[in-house]
């Protein structure tokens, strides 16, 4: 199969190599969108970053998770860290990749939520829009039920990682369909963040190393390669401000409504920007509506705990947290789970020739 993939690599070459490269969007038109600002490095604030993983092994009865999310707090004199993590079984057994990034969310959240007093500036991993709108439930229209059941709003509300105690309430309760607890489970971490975003959206900061985004240019290829391509010196670009109930209402499912209306005072501004000449371009959400002199403090405080570029908080927090392979195969042998079947065995054994 590999000659003939190669083959057609080599049929389609110049073409493919065409579309990689092409851009439609004139050079003029980002660098208008463009602000050059070199940064003024400013160390007097305690600056948090917060990054969490995911692992998981399924198996044909049973689906084994890890999750992990840890906050590095920074200041001119020392480095603090705080970390959580949880090792279980996906109850009920279905949609592991989904769910389990859902929880990785959450454990995020609760990370912020336990240093949000303590910090001035919280750098989380990522797109807060991204994370809303792609774990969205789909077709679901029971949440006036959900917001009806107090002793199930007082759980999603706790602050504490309660999966589990929510799915065993909800499959007590003859709720356990799969739209119900993909419902649950999503409120669990939105009714989180939107706390943060109330309680610390002053500090918020949401930054991505990639982005497939074309806010700024409606063009077929993401706004931050745009930006990298054609700009070079350090800066941001003119900020876009969007309610999240507007972006949210663009999904068009029967969830998509009362998500709008839970969430529709809060505001968001988008940006892209650079920290070192010739570096990265970087995607930034901050909730709250943005002037160009807000963003300048930004990327003055950004400097200075920066290195190459990205910020070191995230940096630190991403390699702390980060659950490897190797990591979860400790786990099954801990657990004597290792020799369990995954369904896949048939794959692994050696191809006999019939004819």
């Amino acid at each position: 199969m590999l000659a003939e993939l190669l083959e057609t690599a080599m049929e389609k070459r110049r073409e493919l190599i065409s579309k990689i490269r092409s851009v439609q969007v004139h050079e003029d038109v980002v660098k208008s969108s463009w602000i050059t600002y070199t940064p003024i490095p400013f160390k007097k604030v305690t600056i948090c970053g917060v990054d969490g993983s995911m692992n998981f092994k399924e198996f044909k009865g049973f689906s084994l998770y890890a999750l992990s999310a840890e906050a590095v707090i920074l200041d001119n004199k020392r480095m603090n860290k705080i970390r959580l993590c949880d090792v279980d079984l996906l109850y009920p057994y279905f949609r592991t990749r989904e769910r389990v990034k859902v929880y990785m969310l959450i454990m995020e959240v609760l990370a912020a939520l336990r240093v949000s007093e303590n910090v001035d500036v919280i750098l989380l991993d990522g797109s807060i829009i991204n994370n809303i709108v792609r774990h969205v439930p789909r077709n679901v229209d029971m949440v006036r039920e959900i917001f009806s059941d107090n002793v199930l709003i007082d759980m999603l509300e706790e602050e504490e990682f309660n999966v589990r105690e929510l799915i065993n309430y909800v499959a007590f309760r003859a709720y356990g369909v799969e739209n119900y607890i993909l419902c649950v489970e999503f409120l669990k971490y939105l009714m989180l963040l939107k706390r943060l975003l109330e309680k610390s959206g002053d500090k918020l900061i949401a930054i991505a190393k990639t982005s497939q985004s074309t806010l700024y240019f409606k063009e077929f290829k993401p706004d931050i390669v745009i930006f990298e391509r054609f700009t070079k010196t350090v800066g941001f670009s003119k900020p876009i401000v969007r309610k999240i109930s507007d972006i949210i209402a663009i999904t068009r499912n029967k969830f998509s409504d009362a998500i709008a209306n839970f969430l529709k005072d809060i505001e968001i501004s988008t940006f892209y920007f650079r920290l070192t000449e010739n570096g990265p371009v970087l995607k930034a959400e901050v909730p709250m509506r943005l002037s160009y002199e807000d963003i300048k403090r930004i990327l003055d405080v950004l400097s200075a705990y920066s290195v190459m570029g990205y910020p070191y908080p995230l940096k630190k927090a991403h390699a702390d947290s980060d659950i490897r392979d190797q990591d979860m195969e400790c786990i099954l042998r801990i657990l004597s789970a290792y020799d369990e079947k995954t369904g896949r065995e048939q794959h692994e054994v050696g191809i006999k020739h019939w004819y």
